[in-house]
């Protein structure tokens, strides 16, 4: 009903997968050409895992799209079938004539052959697996001994596991212990952050034919994001709705009351269907009864993972916030982490650190996610130049003393944002958690919508994501729990270059200090 009043040529927020559809941010174009590249290079197994409604199944369609005529690619939807079923099943797949009374043994070996057809005339043949959580014990136990096919270089079947995580749970299981260590990269796919879904949402409006104001603010975004964790499928679902109820109240923009009958369909922050398509239904009988009025309506990029833990996807930078009235709406309790999930993905390759040394101790478990609320401005600074200033000179010429020294390529772990006064407890939570001092730098950094200074903290420095990704992994506990993130050093530099730019320096005055 809403197309035409919004000018669009297709409704923006189907749930069906939609290859044109689909969104590069948010580390999806980095998972994407990361699982082309191992599947080129010849890997076994890869396994990829995500909650309900991230995108799972876009990311395999579109590897499958974007894989040539080299491979022959054999797509399981059904996973839950037996181990003989699947043998049975990739028969078909690759053209096999079998009797399904003959023994497992016998089909493998001649699977084996017509594998072996295929890598004689330089092909390989990719297995897709979908929903890979509802595969039987028996079944992935299958799997690795299929991965078993190979020859003396290469394997002869290469698998991909698509599952949400009850698959990681599964493969703790100690009968088929063995086909986890046979895993090559697990790939995590990461929610989208607060700014990716803003950029998602009006992404796919320009992709659906808008042409007008960007219907989504950023404070309308920030709440989607709230009710929906940033999972595609419910923002897909949570925005179709809102462009309904703006459209049935004359709005040209999606506005905080049309959450008003959507809001409480979202409780716990998971989508309820049934309240939502009873909300549906409110929603077109009050515009079927004409209580409003509707006739008016006119590369890779240097990706490198590990071979044993899932890789920790980094999100994009915070957009600054438009001039929508709804900002006041979201006050600190409903960004509480928003300043954490900031940062910018462009995956580039600082000398590797190696954290075996640091205590895991986890006596002291210190809330590290207290210092990542929406920042308060507690100093007015006005008419003042870094120069000017002597707690942000000092902070300034750490920060370009340590950018400085910072190799071309390389990456640090983001731990927080933090204002500027919490600097002294927080140094005191760094020491409690095990951390080094020494290896934590405090980067000045500006908050172009809330004209105000406040600190970036990074910890460590790693020549590879490899290496970043043990830095990670190797948290205690507290501040695993704070969401840390990998930052490569391109972003740290361009983010230090837009304080400098936005915030002072030597030409523009600070406004405030957090």
């Amino acid at each position: 009903m809403y197309r035409p009043y919004f000018g669009l040529t297709q409704l923006p927020f189907k749930i069906t997968p939609e290859l044109d559809m689909f969104y590069s941010e948010g580390s999806r174009e980095e998972i994407l050409q990361a699982l082309k590249y191992t599947i080129e290079r010849g890997d076994g197994i890869l396994k990829v895992v995500g909650e309900v409604g991230c995108g799972k199944t876009m990311l395999l369609r579109l590897l499958a799209h974007s894989l040539n005529d080299h491979f022959k690619l054999i797509y399981v939807n059904s996973p839950n079938l037996s181990a003989k079923d699947i043998l049975l099943f990739i028969c078909n797949e690759l053209g096999m004539e079998v009797n399904t009374s003959e023994q497992k043994y016998t089909l493998v070996h001649l699977m084996q052959q017509r594998l072996l057809e295929y890598y004689a005339q330089g092909r390989r043949v990719v297995m897709l697996i979908d929903e890979a959580q509802a595969m039987t014990l028996d079944g992935l136990e299958e799997i690795r001994l299929l991965s078993n096919l190979e020859t003396d270089s290469d394997k002869l079947l290469q698998i991909v596991l698509f599952g949400q995580p009850e698959l990681d749970n599964a493969l703790e299981h100690p009968n088929i212990r063995q086909l986890k260590s046979r895993i090559s990269y697990n790939i995590y796919i990461p929610p989208l952050s607060a700014v990716d879904v803003l950029s998602y949402l009006n992404f796919r409006m320009r992709k659906s034919g808008y042409r007008g104001i960007d219907v989504f603010s950023p404070a309308i975004a920030k709440r989607i994001h709230k009710l929906t964790n940033g999972y595609p499928r419910a923002i897909n679902v949570l925005a179709d709705k809102l462009l309904m109820a703006a459209f049935s109240r004359n709005d040209k923009q999606v506005k905080k009351t049309h959450f008003k009958d959507l809001e409480s369909t979202f409780s716990n922050n998971r989508v309820n269907p049934f309240a939502l398509f009873g909300g549906l239904a409110l929603l077109f009988l009050i515009v079927s009864f004409g209580v409003f009025k509707i006739s008016e309506h006119p590369s890779f990029a240097h990706l490198v993972m590990t071979s044993t833990e899932s890789v920790a996807m980094v999100q994009k930078p915070m957009l600054e916030k438009g001039s929508s009235t709804d900002d006041s709406e979201l006050n600190s309790s409903s960004v509480a982490n928003d300043d954490m999930n900031e940062e910018l993905f462009i995956v580039e390759p600082i000398k590797p650190i190696l954290m075996a040394d640091l205590s895991a101790e986890e006596t002291q478990p210190i809330a590290i996610q207290e210092f990542n609320t929406q920042l308060d401005p507690v100093e007015e600074v006005n008419n003042l130049k870094f120069n000017d200033n002597p707690l942000l000179n000092g902070f300034f010429e750490n920060s370009s003393d340590w950018i400085n020294q910072l190799t071309p390529s390389g990456y640090a772990v983001q731990l927080a944002t933090i204002a500027i006064h919490k600097l002294p407890n927080y140094k005191k939570v760094i020491e409690k958690n095990g951390l080094l001092l020494d290896r934590t730098q405090f980067i000045l950094d500006y908050r172009a919508d809330a004209a105000v200074y406040r600190l970036k903290v990074y910890y460590g420095q790693a020549d590879t994501y490899d290496k970043a990704q043990q830095v990670l992994n190797q948290l205690p506990k507290p501040v695993q729990n704070s969401k840390p993130f990998i930052v490569p050093f391109s972003e740290i530099r361009k983010g230090f270059e837009k304080t400098l730019n936005q915030g002072g320096g030597s030409d523009v005055n600070p406004k405030q200090i957090s």
